[in-house]
């Protein structure tokens, strides 16, 4: 029992000589972002290696939306032919509103294998396979969204 360090490893005490295999169980992760949709995993121990090393890819689940401005005071004065709503990418439905819609365009996370193509009908959850970089960033740190232009607004990255 024990979590994991800030790179996401966890290190298991070696068991004696006789055993050869370790059965390993998570908790507090959905089993639809872990490979097979499962929670637990047998890790077979090489004896003849120094270390043995077992590595989990984990999918990452992601809503993406956009909401409208919220609605002005008609005494203030606003410029109507380009208005300015807000695009949310988030890893948990529970910060999804009630009011979102979906876009159409691209995720782009920097690989080949990693472009998500939004179709405008869903807000998620997409699974997206994110790898670490090698200086230890998370790919998602690279996320580039490209929309399609939604009628009336006018799309500026941050």
């Amino acid at each position: 029992a024990g979590e994991t360090d800030a790179t996401g490893l966890f290190v298991l005490e070696a068991p004696g000589p006789e055993v050869n295999s370790c059965r390993i169980g998570l908790e507090g992760v959905p089993p639809c972002v872990l490979p097979g949709w499962s929670t637990e995993f047998l890790m077979h121990i090489n004896r003849s290696a120094k270390c043995t090393q077992v590595n989990l890819q984990v999918s990452c689940m992601l809503w993406v939306f956009y909401t409208l401005p919220e609605e002005e005071d008609e005494e203030y004065s606003i410029q109507k032919s380009m208005q300015k709503g807000m695009v949310w990418v988030c890893a948990d439905s529970k910060q999804v509103p009630d009011e979102a819609l979906p876009l159409r365009g691209l995720l782009d996370f920097n690989t080949p294998e990693s472009i998500l193509q939004l179709d405008g009908q869903s807000l998620g959850p997409f699974m997206v396979n994110l790898k670490q970089e090698t200086d230890g960033r998370c790919s998602i740190s690279a996320l580039r969204f490209v929309p399609e232009p939604v009628p009336g607004f006018l799309y500026e990255p941050r």
